[in-house]
């Protein structure tokens, strides 16, 4: 039911997204026809002069940018910008401490604009990157505050700029003027939408992909204004600028995967102190004395009953063993599970009839994929001990594996005694899911930490989210 609710909200909130973008797309074109119509409607058309850039142009972008450049280098070295673009959950005034950061360098890049004397519409970049860049991070309103103040900026130059202070009704219309400028309007346009589609976490796109956003939301600048004034001109007067942009979101694409590895390295780091720790506990807890006690007993009795149950029992046994003395901090996802398959026939040939275990795996799932070691079986255990045992009828535990864009989930699921989850440690269950909850924090934040819901009667289940990581990925 819980994933069923969290299908539809997503459902929901990717219809809500369509929506906004048809009418903020809506509201873009028909600002742009009352321009067209006000400016007379001119013909779509080239001339051979329309073909021509001058190449100095994009000398002169070149230095302009290298100022807003060194700004977003210095940021990318900060822990509020790491926490911000890694999966670890940001601390939070992380987004305003940056947000405030990146209104600085989107100052001193419109202040150059100011300092070279280029109106808005022949500027060579008009801190489109900046904006797209605020997008990417924060979302849709980071996007929209970023560029409404850009707007006001140049309002503002303009205005300080041609000084009308004698005549009145020049002041609104050099405000209206700089206001409903095309390529500002698509600043602001294309700020929200990329802000409402962006990819979450942005770590995982490319330095290419970042490259792209840049040069198609320049491109589509040029295409409203030639759209709008009918001069081909501007088409091929954007390619410096397209160039510029692109190229500034494809570095700073360089710097964000630059600051994931960074805070990535941290983490392992801390992780191996966890995982030293993690490795005595799966002596102590995950395969305590009552459970090899219990393993043996139920060997013993199958040795005279039903010899070849308790050979496989006995090699069940060796592999669980076997994970727990591993020092790998590591192991495929198939690995694991044949770890958790092996702990659960043990305790179904305890239990007999009272468990039934169900275990379903999506064809798109990747069993090589690397996950932290004995991180499914304590909250197996779990549900074999205080969800299924105390039971008189028993009950069915339910792992269902999948994969969702970036990340493994793993669903395990008890219709056994459950507890109550304003008691989230009741006595003899913290222990296993303590472990787990805290290696899968210190190896991915605190975003990947255990999802439980549980019932008293009814059962528990423990959605558990992992990274999707090959072995070179990890080794690195």
């Amino acid at each position: 039911m819980a994933q069923l609710n969290s299908k539809q909200l997503s459902q929901s909130n990717r219809q809500m997204r369509i929506v906004w973008t048809a009418v903020i797309t809506i509201l873009l074109l028909v600002i742009c026809a009352v321009i067209r119509a006000d400016d007379g409607g001119k013909p779509w058309e080239f001339t051979a002069d329309d073909f021509f850039f001058e190449t100095e142009m994009l000398g002169l972008g070149m230095q302009r940018m290298f100022i807003p450049l060194i700004g977003l280098f210095f940021l990318s070295s900060t822990a509020p910008f790491q926490r911000l673009v890694t999966p670890e959950t940001a601390e939070p005034n992380d987004g305003r401490w940056l947000l405030r950061g990146l209104g600085v360098v989107l100052f001193l890049e419109l202040l150059a604009t100011v300092w070279l004397n280029e109106p808005i519409d022949i500027a060579v970049t008009n801190g489109l990157a900046i904006a797209l860049i605020c997008s990417l991070l924060g979302g849709w309103r980071w996007g929209l505050a970023t560029s409404l103040a850009t707007v006001v900026f140049y309002t503002i130059s303009a205005f300080l700029t041609e000084r009308p202070f004698d005549d009145l009704a020049h002041v609104a219309e050099l405000i209206l003027i700089t206001i409903f400028e095309p390529s500002l309007l698509m600043m602001v346009w294309g700020s929200v939408i990329l802000g409402l589609w962006r990819p979450v976490p942005i770590y995982n796109i490319k330095p290419l992909q970042w490259f792209l956003i840049g040069v198609v939301f320049e491109w589509l600048s040029a295409l409203l204004t030639f759209a709008v004034y009918g001069t081909g001109f501007t088409l091929i007067d954007e390619i410096p600028g397209t160039i510029i942009t692109g190229l500034a979101m494809m570095l700073f694409g360089f710097l964000v995967q630059q600051a994931n590895g960074r805070s990535t390295a941290e983490r392992l780091v801390a992780a191996e102190g966890a995982q030293t720790q993690a490795e005595l506990k799966a002596l102590r807890a995950q395969i305590n004395p009552h459970f090899l006690f219990n393993a043996l007993s139920t060997i013993k009795y199958h040795a005279r009953t039903h010899p070849e149950t308790a050979y496989d029992l006995l090699d069940d046994l060796s592999d669980v063993f076997h994970t727990a003395l591993r020092s790998e901090p590591f192991v495929t996802l198939e690995q694991e599970l044949d770890t958790v398959k092996a702990y659960l026939a043990i305790e179904q040939a305890r239990l007999r009839e009272r468990l039934t275990v169900k275990l379903e795996i999506d064809d798109g799932v990747d069993l090589g994929q690397q996950v932290p070691a004995l991180v499914l079986q304590p909250l197996v255990e779990n549900s074999v001990l205080h969800g299924i045992a105390p039971k008189a009828a028993g009950g069915t535990i339910k792992i269902n594996v999948t994969q969702n864009g970036s990340n493994c989930l793993i669903l395990i699921e008890d219709d056994g005694a459950g507890f109550d989850t304003d008691n989230p440690q009741p006595k003899g269950t913290g222990i296993g899911l303590k472990n787990s909850t805290e290696r899968l924090v210190a190896l991915y934040g605190s975003e990947f930490a255990p999802v439980i819901q549980s019932l008293v009667g009814e059962g528990t289940s423990v959605m558990v989210k992992i990274p999707i990581l090959t072995k070179s990925n990890q080794s690195t």
